[in-house]
């Protein structure tokens, strides 16, 4: 959807001013329905897939916080001469066996993406952030896509699903992110104080916010890219399929095979 809504906007046009045209005007540009509701579904997905991956990644219990009271083995009993507390946390907290095997990085991307969805709606740099959104979109489809088809055993399917998926990642992701998009705004933001209504010490407030999450976003596509190369290497020299991103026991399991 975001494609189709977007595909024709100038900024995506170097002819008619490029990435120029995400700061035009600021900060009094005109944010169009679709735009909205586009900014909207984005929050609403972003917010619900970290919830989807805490819920998958842990495992709360409720225990007694006195477990002696209803335990009189020899054990507990030296432990209470000895002088031990036998007082422990009602909740308990574990890793769930359905964790991501890269849940670190994957907790910290949606962090980023949320707090930019916020910021970027907050700070009306909705045309800019829209790019970034429109990026990751594209390349969700192919990894969705690779998942299912693992899932479901296709072989030949998730071959073809996860080479498509190496290369639409590339041109996106570590492409037209890093080298369109996020160069663009490098390159044109200080637009905001010497030509639109921006103050210099605003402009300056603001850098050291979303530049270091444009560079850790890129960092993270990379670091997602070498896992997707070392499960094609697994793919196509050992006829073995490693879902190291989806299983948290994915790298052990692969480590085992070499």
């Amino acid at each position: 959807v975001g494609v189709c809504y977007f595909w024709n906007k100038p900024w995506w046009a170097p002819s008619k001013g490029g990435m120029k045209n995400i700061f035009t005007d600021y900060p009094h540009q005109p944010i169009e329905t679709g735009m909205m509701w586009y900014y909207l579904v984005q929050c609403a997905y972003n917010v619900d897939a970290i919830f989807h991956l805490i819920e998958c990644s842990y495992v709360v219990k409720i225990q007694n916080p006195f477990p002696s009271l209803s335990s009189s083995t020899t054990s507990d009993l030296k432990k209470k001469q000895n002088g031990h507390k036998f007082i422990q946390s009602p909740i308990s907290i574990g890793w769930s066996p359905t964790c991501r095997g890269d849940f670190r990085e994957m907790a910290f991307h949606h962090m980023l993406t949320n707090a930019l969805v916020f910021l970027s709606s907050y700070y009306r740099f909705e045309i800019g952030g829209s790019t970034l959104f429109v990026v990751h979109d594209v390349s969700d489809v192919p990894v969705d896509l690779s998942k299912l088809a693992n899932f479901m055993k296709w072989k030949v399917t998730t071959i073809v699903c996860f080479v498509t998926m190496v290369i639409i990642w590339a041109i996106t992701r570590l492409g037209i992110l890093p080298f369109y998009i996020v160069k663009g705004i490098f390159m044109e933001s200080h637009l905001l104080p010497t030509k639109f209504d921006m103050d210099i010490r605003h402009y300056r407030m603001l850098q050291p916010i979303f530049y270091p999450m444009y560079i850790a976003l890129i960092a993270l596509h990379a670091f997602w890219f070498h896992m997707f190369i070392k499960i094609g290497y697994y793919l196509a020299f050992k006829n073995e399929v490693h879902d190291l991103t989806e299983h948290k026991n994915g790298e052990e399991q692969a480590k085992k095979t070499r």
